[in-house]
C-alpha cells in the first residue's frame, strides 16, 4: 500500500487536484478516442471481411481438394487389396 500512497502523493502534487472526472469532453479526449475508433471500424471492416472471405474461399477449395484425393484413394483400394493378395501368394 505503501508504492500506491506514494503515487497518489505524486499524482496530486502534478495535477494540484488529484484523480477525478473530468467532464470537458475536449479536454478528456473521449471525443478524439470515439472519432477515432468510430474510423478504424470503418475502415478496418472492409478489410476484415475482405481477408475472411479469402480465407474462407482457400479453406472450401482445400476442403474440396481433400474429399477428391480420399475419392480417387477409395476407388483404387479394391485394385491394390487384390494386387496384394496375388502377391502373397
Amino acid at each position: 500500500m505503501n508504492i500506491m500512497s506514494d503515487f497518489l502523493f505524486i499524482a496530486e502534487l502534478s495535477s494540484g487536484k488529484g484523480f477525478g472526472f473530468n467532464p470537458n469532453i475536449l479536454e478528456s479526449n473521449v471525443l478524439n478516442i470515439a472519432i477515432l475508433l468510430s474510423g478504424v471500424v470503418y475502415l478496418g471492416s472492409n478489410f476484415l471481411t475482405s481477408a475472411l472471405e479469402s480465407r474462407q474461399q482457400k479453406v472450401t477449395e482445400a476442403i474440396q481438394e481433400s474429399e477428391e484425393n480420399y475419392n480417387k484413394r477409395q476407388s483404387a483400394l479394391p485394385k491394390l487389396k487384390s494386387n496384394l493378395r496375388k502377391l502373397k501368394l
